[in-house]
């Protein structure tokens, strides 16, 4: 689901998108994991871990097929958040967990693509 439904989204976007003719470069981004990376990958959360993965793929990929068109596609982790699925331990609000993916559509560099943010950081997939 994490990367299907994600890749289906892209593609039906991407045809509104160019029929839109947009000048200026646009920003997608996908909302990945710290389980998503090749370090953070669990044996306790199989499923979850690799389609964070896969996501994580697809946005190395998409950036490569799209930059021709002005689109940046990027990947950010909120890391772990007080949501239903983080749970009151969870350090970050969920303000806070969006805070890089707000970033990202508004006011970072449109010439990043194909990288993995967290705290408006660039780190390793």
């Amino acid at each position: 689901m994490n990367t299907s439904n994600n890749l289906k989204n892209i593609k039906a976007d991407h045809v509104a998108l160019r029929v839109a003719n947009f000048e200026e470069t646009l920003n997608w981004y996908n909302v990945s994991s710290g389980f998503g990376e090749i370090n953070g990958l669990s044996a306790d959360y199989p499923s979850y871990c690799l389609s964070k993965l896969a996501l994580n793929g697809a946005t190395i990929m998409l950036s490569q097929a799209l930059r021709s068109e002005n689109i940046a596609v990027n990947a950010m982790c909120p890391g772990w958040v007080k949501t239903d699925m983080g749970g009151d331990s969870a350090p970050r609000t969920p303000l806070q967990g969006a805070d890089t993916a707000i970033w990202l559509a508004t006011e970072a560099s449109r010439n990043e693509t194909g990288k993995y943010w967290r705290d408006r950081k660039v780190i390793s997939y």
